[in-house]
């Protein structure tokens, strides 16, 4: 009586394994999914991790899966650091998989990691400029807010970094603007230091000033005679003083101009005369000086010259 009770619940255990295939497979079906195995690189986490530490340990696991799925992005390896200290340490490492998945193995199934005591370092940030502006244009200035920032990490890591920067990027750049820009710790021959350490912020406010490049230029200023002078009279001699001047202004807007002009009207003029005239420029140039005097001496065909 005994062995047939032993060989009903076998049997009965049998038909629940089946059954449960069968559902799987059922489900897997309805899900649209194929019944396979997989092996895919994931990203190890390092979870729990105690205040005031900092973890080295292998970044990449193989996590191999069989079952149903479309996707392995939503495979998570991990490790759990709850509750340890400073040290180093032979852990395992645990899988949770997606929908669709039966089981999964990892290699390696543990992983060495050390933990150690971070340390904390201020720094000022600076700024290394990847890609000028545009032609013509310059760069004036670059405040942060704030302009320090706290660098954690391990004595061996912290000792590597010499500089805070952000890379600007300024190719498009030209006027004054402000940007949330990231933060990259360097070490002595200018490398980003990538692994080991921590900026506190990651990002801040950088603010950018642009201007066009500003340059100099002497030119001659040449007298512009406006209306006619009365029948009879003519100009005999014009002469300006100073005779040239210098403009400051961008370095575009210098390039187009060969010469000063100073408008001088001859309305109703019969005398010679002597005026002082103000420049005619462009608002964004400056003349220094910005006022000259022209002197234009006026004939009259039946008469000596008219001072």
């Amino acid at each position: 009586m005994a062995g047939t009770s032993r060989k009903s619940n076998t049997g009965l255990k049998i038909i629940s394994v089946f059954l449960a295939l069968l559902l799987w497979f059922y489900i897997a079906n309805e899900n649209q999914g194929i019944a396979s195995s997989q092996t895919a690189g994931v990203s190890l986490r390092y979870t729990n991790l105690g205040e005031g530490l900092v973890v080295n340990g292998p970044e990449r696991v193989a996590v191999k899966l069989w079952g149903s799925f479309r996707e392995t992005s939503e495979v998570v390896a991990y490790v759990d650091l709850n509750g340890l200290g400073e040290g180093a340490y032979q852990l395992p490492v645990q899988v949770k998989t997606m929908q669709g998945a039966m089981f999964a193995s990892v290699q390696p199934d543990k992983v060495e990691v050390v933990l150690k005591r971070t340390t904390r370092h201020e720094f000022k940030v600076s700024y290394r400029v990847n890609q000028s502006p545009p032609a013509g244009y310059q760069l004036l200035d670059v405040v942060f807010v704030p302009d320090r920032c706290l660098v954690t990490g391990d004595d061996a890591a912290l000792k590597q970094v010499k500089q805070v920067i952000s890379l600007l990027e300024l190719g498009n750049t030209r006027e004054s603007t402000s940007s949330r820009v990231k933060l990259s710790a360097i070490d002595a021959n200018g490398s980003i230091i990538e692994k080991g350490i921590r900026i506190t912020p990651a990002q801040l406010e950088a603010y950018v000033v642009v201007a066009q490049k500003q340059g100099t230029k002497k030119l001659d200023v040449k007298p512009q005679l406006q209306s006619n002078l009365p029948d009879g009279y003519q100009v005999q001699d014009v002469r300006v003083t100073p005779a040239n001047v210098t403009l400051h202004g961008s370095e575009e807007a210098l390039a187009e101009l060969n010469e000063v002009i100073a408008e001088v009207s001859l309305q109703d003029r019969k005398q010679s005369f002597s005026q002082e005239i103000e420049l005619a420029v462009a608002k964004d140039i400056k003349a220094y000086p910005a006022r000259v005097i022209v002197d234009v001496v006026i004939t009259n065909s039946s008469e000596e010259v008219i001072q």
